[in-house]
């Protein structure tokens, strides 16, 4: 009875999640001030805490540098991603960041363990790797979120994308609830999931796809194929992501990365799925639609 009424409250909570954030996100995405200066507000803030529980995950286990270091460093992409939609910079300029402050991670170390006893050393690799991709996992990847904002019909492309990730993610759980028996245990790192709820999150991202084609056929011409495509590559690299973060989650021994999102547990519990399928996404786009 315990565990029932458990489950309700989780689904009461994704419903109420819904029905809030939902609309939140439409909204940022919609308001098209300053180049979508709300929706990089929102991306920062994100950023940050997201960097903040994969901090927490790693410092479980295994040896980081310092935090504030970090999250100061990773907090520059959303930071640098507007700046340079704002004063028109190069496209490539939030590579640039990604170089210089891998090299500043490096120099951090040198000066770092110059103050350390010799030992200190057997940890470097681990501290630069770690800390590393912290940066680039919840900076330089998601930033690609601002890469779209900056495309013609950037409110259409966002929609879509958002739609595909949480439709994804919710047709998985609907599939799973409905046909899961019997079929668990396809990916050992998450036995709850099924092969129901993995080929219903493709299928139902496929459809969302086939909407969106007659939604906004000006965003999406062409073939039918190409949206065929988009859509079952980033609903795999969904799911994909999803399980990544089970990964890093079961070696830290933690079941939720945080406590920040009702329902659902930390933030990157929220946001797993897009953190691998935005940039996918971004050049899928550029690709097929030449946007």
């Amino acid at each position: 009875m315990h565990y029932k009424v458990k489950i309700m409250s989780k689904i009461l909570q994704r419903i109420l999640l819904f029905f809030i954030g939902v609309p939140v996100l439409l909204l940022l995405v919609y308001i098209p001030f300053k180049i979508h200066l709300f929706l990089h507000i929102a991306l920062c803030i994100v950023t940050i805490l997201a960097s903040l529980e994969l901090y927490d995950i790693f410092s479980k286990k295994i040896a980081l540098q310092a935090k504030a270091f970090l999250i100061f460093l990773t907090s520059l992409f959303p930071i640098i991603s507007y700046s340079a939609a704002i004063f028109s910079l190069p496209d490539f300029t939030i590579n640039i960041v990604l170089i210089i402050t891998t090299i500043t991670l490096v120099i951090f170390e040198i000066f770092y363990t110059n103050k350390k006893p010799d030992s200190v050393f057997v940890l470097s690799i681990e501290r630069i790797s770690a800390s590393f991709f912290i940066i680039f996992y919840c900076g330089y990847l998601f930033s690609y979120i601002s890469k779209i904002a900056l495309l013609p019909y950037s409110q259409f492309y966002l929609v879509v994308f958002l739609a595909f990730v949480f439709g994804c993610d919710s047709f998985a759980w609907l599939f799973g609830m409905l046909f899961g028996n019997g079929n668990r245990g396809l990916f050992t790192v998450s036995k709850k999931k099924s092969l129901a709820g993995f080929i219903g999150g493709i299928l139902g991202t496929i459809l969302l796809g086939f909407i969106a084609i007659l939604l906004f056929p000006d965003a999406f011409p062409g073939s039918i194929y190409k949206m065929l495509i988009l859509s079952s590559s980033i609903a795999f690299m969904a799911i994909m992501g999803d399980l990544f973060e089970s990964i890093l989650k079961r070696s830290a021994e933690l079941k939720d990365s945080g406590f920040i999102v009702p329902g659902r547990g930390g933030l990157l519990d929220s946001i797993d799925s897009m953190i691998f399928t935005v940039p996918l996404y971004y050049y899928f786009i550029l690709l097929f639609y030449g946007a």
